[in-house]
């Protein structure tokens, strides 16, 4: 996936569209880190990720789009929060436990500032954004 403004665009390039709300300012190992909500408008490979890179923001351990600098965390801090599946027979609503909380050490997250409640409100609000991009 590339953005318009990449010298290096593709041929062929799709557009496509990325919510993000912010959640939870705060440390990460004691360097500043935001936890965000993101929600794509379009389903692009990698689309979150790129969008995260584009905006000077890459996910936390993305050694990909982070020109291989982030190699330390045991993971990468991307994590499919909530997925809502419509068919004819019935809507599944699956949501996980965030992942990033401050309960599991190995994150080493320390938040500061509170900017949003991770709630159903706050699932509506990030809605209503992809929904007016």
């Amino acid at each position: 996936m590339c953005t318009s403004d990449d010298v290096n665009c593709c041929d062929k390039p799709r557009c496509s569209s990325t919510a993000i709300l912010v959640l939870e300012r705060g440390l990460r190992d004691g360097k500043p880190a935001t936890k965000i909500l993101l929600r794509p408008g379009t389903g692009r490979r990698h689309q979150l990720r790129v969008h995260c890179y584009h905006i000077g923001h890459t996910i936390i351990g993305d050694y990909t789009y982070s020109n291989r600098q982030d190699v330390e965390p045991h993971r990468t801090f991307l994590h499919s929060l909530r997925l809502i599946l419509e068919n004819d027979l019935e809507k599944l609503d699956i949501i996980t436990p965030d992942p990033f909380d401050t309960t599991d050490i190995m994150n080493k997250w320390k938040p500061i500032t509170i900017c949003q409640e991770l709630n159903e409100r706050t699932f509506q609000t990030i809605d209503q954004l992809i929904t007016n991009i």
